[in-house]
């Protein structure tokens, strides 16, 4: 990692070829990469993945000790349970980018595990899975889904639309699905 001083702000710059999601999570939860209101909802602990060919650009100054400019990684063997432990996702993996303004996941699994024991009590195994999702850093209440895929040989779902979670109990779901 290179630090730079420009103005009394400290500018870091790096490339990171391997580490796991556990070995950062607190830096990419004091950076707000992730939005607070989905934060909420997963078990911290449950976290676990493996992060390659990241590059980052962080700034610190006086006023804010770490922010995001600029993050760029693949991940893979993303794994996560709900803080309620009724609801897990297994084997995702993909790629994410995100900068001061956006943050934009692509999804490209095959064979990534669902569990959602309130609604279905044996595991949901998916063949392929591709998604790309979108929040905007100012809002992050909405969730953009582009491109979203499933095929399998019992199935070929497409999708494309929005999820807006307010306050509210549950979320407005705009969403233009094809079977």
């Amino acid at each position: 990692m290179i630090g730079e001083n420009v103005n009394n702000k400290y500018l870091y710059k790096g490339y990171i070829p391997f580490l796991k999601l556990e070995d950062i999570l607190p830096v990419l939860i004091a950076t707000n990469i992730l939005p607070n209101n989905l934060l909420q909802k997963i078990d911290l602990n449950s976290i676990s993945a493996e992060i390659g060919d990241m590059t980052i650009e962080l700034e610190s100054n006086e006023e804010n000790p770490i922010e995001l400019r600029k993050i760029d990684a693949d991940f893979s063997k993303l794994n996560f349970v709900s803080n309620d432990k009724s609801s897990a996702i297994n084997g995702l993996q993909g790629s994410l980018s995100a900068d001061d303004l956006s943050l934009d996941i692509k999804i490209d699994s095959k064979y990534p595990e669902f569990r959602f024991n309130n609604i279905y009590t044996k595991k949901i195994i998916l063949p392929n899975l591709n998604a790309k999702l979108g929040f905007n850093k100012k809002n992050y209440n909405k969730l953009i889904i582009s491109d979203f895929n499933i095929l399998s040989s019992e199935i070929s779902l497409s999708a494309n639309g929005k999820i807006i979670f307010d306050n509210i109990i549950s979320p407005f779901i705009d969403i233009n699905l094809n079977l």
